[in-house]
């Protein structure tokens, strides 16, 4: 018998705002559940016009990111004095999606039932949702404790309200998981609850869209995939461009994606020489299907975040058969084998990040040409991922029923 569940999340493909890495994970998740038969709706908040529609087989109920300083005065006068901090947090720029996502769900919830949610602590996502048995609440966490531990000092205001909300969320699920052991145990250390493990599967139409070759690809590069930004290591491998092309001044590189922040690329390129800026080929934001061209062409693909939960590009460039550069800290190590598949390098030393750049460029292995892809990465299928999901939640998981419908994903702007 078919479940019916929710996703719950501040980001989603559907939507204008751009799309991280959540988005394009909670995707994958409602293609594993449609694979296996169930029916699936988002619940997703969105700077456009609050609206339901279908999307790849799935009931989008999009709602606002705003709401109005009355409704905020009346929600805190309406709640319990335990609940204040919260509702004020999540009246407080972005995060105020949090308010509008638990009114949407609590309506649909009350039409007909769900019997399971998947949410994430994204953006305090699933701070408020109430749910009641027998739905279970799954959350995902979606963010290294890193990045949530800095918040009070990156944004001094709004900081360490984001960041209660963020760990009211947690305390929200019925049970957490994590994409990587590297961010469940970090988390199971800090608030004494179990997470569990469950990898972002991979996208099951990746073979399929690879031919769409943007304009402008050189002949040989390596690539830089993704948010671009200070938080994912771009700052980083642009200094060490500079070491990389002392060893091989032919060294090519191509960068893809959206800024993190606000002329992050530029901030960058101002680490290289003007002789020097040709060698990197700027594409900006591209389609899902100009991605994997992207990725598949490449030598290797180039993710020197140590801080990231488990980079959606790092697996896409890995089942394409792609070798990786990765943090030694990073969750990617947790699924390859060190100069098989991946070349690990200390976050901490540029010059080896430098030197490993200019090995992957002289062809030396992993970076020989040979493409094969880690069992691991095998294994994270969609259905997979579903399959687990509904075990976590303390549901059966039976196979595709005769009429479940393919995994089918359509295009959608990504690459960040």
């Amino acid at each position: 018998m078919p479940y019916r569940l929710a996703l719950i999340t501040p980001e989603y493909v559907t939507e204008p705002d751009p799309a991280g890495g959540t988005a394009e994970a909670m995707r994958k998740i409602a293609a594993g559940f449609r694979a296996l038969g169930h029916t699936v709706e988002v619940f997703v908040s969105s700077s456009a016009a609050p609206d339901a529609f279908e999307h790849e087989g799935v009931r989008i109920n999009r709602v606002g990111n705003r709401i109005s300083s009355a409704g905020v005065c009346l929600r805190v006068l309406a709640s319990r004095p335990g609940d204040w901090a919260h509702w004020y947090a999540a009246a407080t720029g972005r995060p105020r999606g949090a308010i509008n996502l638990a009114d949407g769900f609590a309506r649909r919830h009350a039409e007909d039932p769900f019997d399971a949610i998947i949410s994430t602590e994204l953006d305090g996502a699933a701070a408020l949702i109430r749910t009641g048995a027998p739905t279970t609440h799954l959350v995902r966490i979606a963010t290294s404790l890193a990045r949530t531990d800095a918040l009070p000092r990156e944004r001094p205001f709004s900081g360490p309200l984001l960041r209660a909300l963020y760990r009211a969320s947690l305390r929200r699920g019925d049970r957490l998981f994590a994409p990587s052991h590297r961010t469940a145990e970090a988390y199971k250390r800090r608030f004494d609850r179990e997470v569990g493990v469950i990898r972002t599967p991979v996208d099951p139409g990746i073979e399929a869209r690879r031919e769409d070759v943007p304009p402008g690809l050189p002949p040989r590069y390596l690539v830089h995939a993704g948010r671009i930004g200070r938080a994912k290591g771009s700052e980083e491998l642009a200094a060490a461009l500079n070491g990389a092309w002392r060893r091989e001044p032919e060294l090519t590189m191509v960068w893809a994606g959206r800024e993190a922040e606000r002329n992050a690329y530029r901030r960058c390129a101002s680490n290289w020489a003007r002789e020097n800026e040709s060698r990197v080929e700027w594409l900006g934001p591209l389609e899902r299907s100009e991605l994997y061209a992207v990725l598949s062409r490449a030598v290797a693909t180039v993710v020197p975040d140590n801080a990231e939960n488990f980079p959606n590009v790092a697996i896409e460039s890995l089942a394409l058969g792609v070798p990786v550069i990765v943090s030694a800290d990073s969750a990617v190590a947790e699924i390859v084998t060190n100069g098989e598949h991946a070349v690990t390098v200390s976050p901490d030393d540029p010059n080896a990040l430098a030197e490993t750049l200019a090995r992957a460029w002289r062809g030396e292995p992993p970076f020989d040409g040979r493409r094969s892809v880690p069992p691991a990465v095998e294994e994270m299928t969609v259905s997979r991922a579903g399959a687990q999901l509904l075990s976590l939640a303390g549901l059966s998981a039976p196979g595709p029923t005769q009429n479940a419908p393919a995994a089918q994903l359509s295009p959608a702007r990504t690459a960040g």
